[in-house]
């Protein structure tokens, strides 16, 4: 977004870079001509370009006008998020550095009865950005999409044979700890995922 929003070439010696390949060679100098992320302007800048941008087009696009100068604004911190984001967060960091590998942290609580907001809340705690448990996740999705065709309320305890099937799914959730993935690719198994492609875009 920044490097969309130029500079006006007057004021470019304000964001001037001299810089010099060698110590005995001559600086070259070099000006910036978009807005450089981190300054301590730049998002008010962002801001005000946007509302800008839409005061001149609000004859084409009144409802972006109506976002733009009514619900947008810049938080100066969110602890929160930070704190869910650290790298010492157990959800979040799974690799074993000195194994490695990838594993999977599964912190779900067996219950006696499970209602389909449950079953949505089981999902969303599957927490793997990498797609490693695809399969698992889709096999939950598709059990949920049968919930929401059986039209199950949010609240509403699981029919019989669902909450058999998905005690048994949640039951199985433990053994993904058991899985671990290399971080590290050989050479060769390199080599094999070439060679294999190779074979498939030729025939």
């Amino acid at each position: 977004m920044y490097r969309q929003m130029l500079i006006y070439s007057a004021e470019s010696d304000l964001l001037k870079i001299i810089w010099k390949d060698r110590e005995d060679a001559y600086p070259t100098e070099f000006r910036i001509k978009t807005v450089t992320h981190g300054t301590a302007n730049a998002l008010f800048l962002a801001i005000r370009t946007l509302k800008q941008l839409s005061l001149d087009e609000s004859s084409r696009f009144p409802l972006a006008l109506d976002v733009t100068l009514q619900d947008m604004y810049i938080c100066a911190s969110n602890d929160q998020e930070h704190k869910f984001l650290s790298t010492t967060e157990p959800s979040v960091n799974t690799r074993k550095p000195a194994e490695d590998t990838f594993s999977f942290k599964v912190s779900i609580i067996k219950k006696a009865s499970y209602a389909k907001g449950d079953v949505f809340s089981v999902i969303a705690s599957l927490y793997d950005p990498l797609g490693f448990i695809g399969p698992v996740i889709t096999k939950a999705k598709m059990f949920l999409q049968k919930l929401w065709q059986l039209k199950v309320n949010w609240d509403d305890e699981l029919p019989e044979s669902f909450a058999t099937q998905w005690t048994h799914f949640v039951g199985s959730l433990k053994f993904i700890e058991e899985l671990h993935i290399d971080r590290y690719l050989l050479a060769d198994a390199i080599k094999m995922l070439r060679k294999l492609l190779r074979e498939l875009w030729s025939t």
